[in-house]
């Protein structure tokens, strides 16, 4: 792939579903690019499988304004996406193609959530991270609540960390 700048990659909120197909891509890769070393392939499995299982639940969701989704693109390339859950100020998902991590594009997603949190009157988000994405939150500024197991829906249990950071406006 080409080398791009930053600026180069457009973020924006998901307005139509045409690039639902492309987010379960960038989940899946994602999964299993980056979280290998950290998780087993039963974990894997189960956690590539939730997206799935959740798509509809998502879609009415971002319908029903109680879920927003940030896409960035390079051109019609869907590189990472991000969404939150805005009823209990939870951070869902931010996924980056693993070949273009480190290149600010989880950073830039995390930012939209913020960003669109502070503009709701959202005063904290949390996520539950993989173990693998920890230090990517606490360099954007979140600190550990506690460390925990999540049960995915199929029932296996996944090593997470809640996290949480105070919005400031």
């Amino acid at each position: 792939f080409k080398t791009s700048r930053l600026q180069d990659f457009k973020t924006s909120r998901l307005q139509d579903f045409k690039d639902i197909k492309n987010i379960v891509e960038v989940y899946n890769e994602a999964i299993y690019g980056t979280c290998q070393a950290d998780y087993d392939e039963t974990v894997l499995e189960s956690w590539s499988d939730e997206i799935i299982a959740n798509i509809e639940k998502i879609i009415k969701r971002v319908k029903a304004s109680e879920q927003e989704i940030f896409i960035c693109k390079e051109n019609k390339t869907v590189l990472g996406f991000s969404s939150v859950f805005l009823c209990n100020n939870l951070i869902e998902h931010v996924y980056v193609r693993p070949a273009y991590n480190r290149k600010g594009i989880g950073a830039k997603l995390l930012s939209a959530l913020e960003n669109r949190a502070l503009e709701l009157g959202l005063s904290y988000l949390r996520v539950h991270s993989s173990i693998t994405g920890k230090s990517f939150y606490q360099k954007n500024g979140y600190s550990v609540l506690t460390e925990k197991m999540l049960s995915l829906p199929d029932g296996v249990k996944m090593k997470c960390v809640l996290l949480k950071k105070k919005l400031l406006a």
